[in-house]
């Protein structure tokens, strides 16, 4: 039997119907094809990362950003400083143990701004070591200074010019021998520009080494008769004063001993009973009202005398210094209410 001519011209019709319908749409079609096969390529792209992950194998294509709970929960390895903006430059350089006493310093560098920057001693500083211990600025265990200021305990500021780097120092009190590495430390800061906490992470501990204590404890007494050797530059008074007043060891090895006068108790002054001097006589300034304050020096050749009287305490303090051989010793302290 032949096939009807009716339904082979229906066939027909039916077939060039679905090209007609079809061509308009297949650049639409092909656009979502291949959108469905680029999704299909990222699925095994993403597969292929975690399979490589799981062998060991290094990831071919670009790692996206971490997230916040990842960033949180990755240990952190070497030594590291994390700022808490970006603008904010901050450079380690050193951090080294007087006695029991860590000297941490440190350059700061806004970058695109002036700004102002304050630490304080807040619960929100401390500091671990390897060790296991803490240290807490509630317990008084930190001091900050900025520049050339003295440390305290109090909060210490500074303006941080544009471009231009500022030494910044903090203390920490009470470490011990066994110390080797701050695990962790935290330091709270105040400033419009910037955010508050820095990081500082497994920052070793440098320690002087025995040939260097005893080239200070031998300076410790001015060189008289056969110990005279050729004349060196004359030390700066104040350049002596920054070093005395931030190195407690350094102090130490520049008082003459037995130290002339008496503390506000009239008892004779001794290694034991000495208060390591932590402000320059200079520098209580800053910390007291002007009405409250008054202070003299006079410098005349080797000698210099420093004189201060706080009026809110009653008390006066007189410091004598004098250079031998070109280095500055403190002769004599006197304090009185």
């Amino acid at each position: 039997m032949k096939p009807c001519k009716c339904k082979r011209s229906i066939c027909i019709s039916a077939i060039a119907l679905v090209v007609a319908l079809v061509l308009p749409v297949t650049a639409t079609a092909q656009k979502k094809k291949r959108s469905f096969l680029d999704k299909v390529i990222d699925g095994v792209e993403k597969t292929s990362e975690v399979i490589d992950g799981v062998l060991g194998e290094p990831s071919k294509t670009n790692a996206k950003p971490a997230t916040k709970s990842q960033t949180t929960t990755r240990r952190v390895t070497g030594t590291k400083v994390v700022s808490p903006h970006p603008d904010l430059q901050i450079k380690l350089v050193s951090c080294r143990v007087h006695g029991t006493t860590a000297w941490i310093e440190m350059l700061f560098t806004s970058l695109k701004t002036d700004a102002e920057f304050a630490f304080s001693t807040n619960f929100q500083t401390d500091a671990y070591d390897d060790q296991g211990n803490q240290y807490s600025a509630r317990q008084k265990q930190f001091a900050f200074s900025f520049g050339n200021q003295s440390f305290t305990t109090n909060q210490s500021k500074t303006k941080l010019p544009q471009g231009v780097a500022v030494k910044c120092r903090a203390q920490i009190y009470g470490v011990p021998e066994e110390a080797t590495v701050f695990s962790r430390i935290n330091l709270h800061g105040f400033s419009r520009e910037f955010g508050s906490v820095i990081a500082l992470y497994n920052i070793p501990i440098e320690r002087p080494v025995e040939e260097e204590i005893e080239m200070i404890e031998t300076t410790a007494a001015p060189a008289t008769g056969s110990q005279l050797t050729a004349a060196v530059a004359n030390e700066d008074f104040e350049a002596f004063m920054d070093e005395f007043i931030g190195n407690p060891q350094f102090q130490m090895s520049r008082i003459i001993w037995p130290l002339e006068g008496v503390d506000w108790e009239d008892n004779e002054w001794s290694k034991e009973n000495w208060n390591i001097m932590k402000i320059k006589a200079s520098s209580y300034k800053n910390n007291t009202e002007p009405n409250q304050y008054k202070y003299d020096k006079k410098m005349s050749g080797n000698i210099c005398r420093e004189k201060i009287y706080l009026e809110d305490t009653n008390t006066w303090f007189e410091y004598t210094y004098i250079r031998k051989e070109g280095k500055w010793y403190l002769k004599k302290a006197v304090e009185s209410m």
